[in-house]
């Protein structure tokens, strides 16, 4: 289930490209093999696009463009080998992830409990949640959700409710739901 470069693929408005074309890279499609929501084990393709306007903006397509520039064996003779890999060639583990994150929590004076790996799926959801609008069925096919659990990782904003209760009160039925 780990992500290898051959999984990979870097794009430019839909056409494929080849290793010495990557700068003009502004998609990628990432083929995922499997995954517990994989009905029928067929794999899904994921595309991302080009995010931001300058090399300070977080952009998945930017950081894989610029490894296959600066790295082009990982996307030839590495191909098949893990993405995310020690020194050694062994994959990096869930368990290495969730220590790295618990020891990034405590830098910043977060509670370890407060961080683990599914903090990543929840900030990812809460950050496409409110990215598409609060579009749930977005958020559940893309996050891979067989059913409705993705719910319980997102997060509202706190400016969801600003005005909400006025807003409640002055609902053309509030009055007749007072009587009651």
């Amino acid at each position: 289930k780990v992500l290898r470069p051959q999984d990979i693929e870097l794009r430019c408005d839909g056409r494929r490209l080849e290793l010495h074309e990557f700068s003009l890279a502004n998609e990628m499609s990432i083929f995922l093999r499997s995954s517990k929501t994989d009905q029928f084990n067929e794999g899904t393709v994921l595309t991302h696009h080009l995010a931001g306007s300058n090399n300070l903006d977080l952009c998945v397509v930017r950081a894989f463009r610029d490894l296959g520039l600066q790295y082009p064996e990982v996307f030839r003779e590495e191909a098949h080998m893990p993405l995310s890999r020690w020194e050694s060639g062994a994959p990096v583990t869930r368990g290495q992830i969730r220590r790295l994150l618990a020891e990034a929590a405590a830098a910043r004076g977060v509670a370890i409990e407060a961080m683990g790996v599914h903090s990543l799926r929840s900030g990812g959801a809460s950050a496409l949640y409110h990215a598409t609008g609060g579009n749930k069925s977005l958020v559940q096919r893309l996050g891979r959700w067989a059913s409705d659990a993705f719910s319980g990782y997102v997060w509202e904003d706190r400016t969801l409710t600003r005005g909400l209760a006025g807003a409640m009160l002055a609902a053309p039925w509030a009055a007749h739901a007072a009587a009651y």
